[in-house]
């Protein structure tokens, strides 16, 4: 896989985690990653960290030329719910 490997990505407190989505076809997973573990440390949400990591890592997969795959549901008691996550 040319220019983008699977794994973490960290800008200041947001993190997140690139990686092969085991439901896509075979044929097509190296021209694909899913984005999942977006993670803010809670001192920092709502600082636009989170999103500026996501528009690098989008970026990142322009160059690359690969689809990024992002499936938004709620984890623990993070501070948005499905609704919150689909409109960021």
């Amino acid at each position: 896989m040319d220019g983008m490997k699977p794994g973490a990505r960290t800008h200041g407190p947001a993190s997140l985690r690139l990686s092969f989505n085991t439901a896509v076809p075979a044929h097509l997973r190296g021209g694909l990653l899913e984005v999942s573990h977006v993670i803010t440390e809670p001192a920092a949400r709502n600082t636009g960290a989170a999103s500026l990591l996501l528009q690098k890592v989008c970026a990142e997969a322009d160059r690359a030329r690969k689809v990024l795959l992002l499936f938004p549901k709620p984890f623990g008691d993070g501070p948005l719910d499905q609704a919150a996550l689909i409109d960021w």
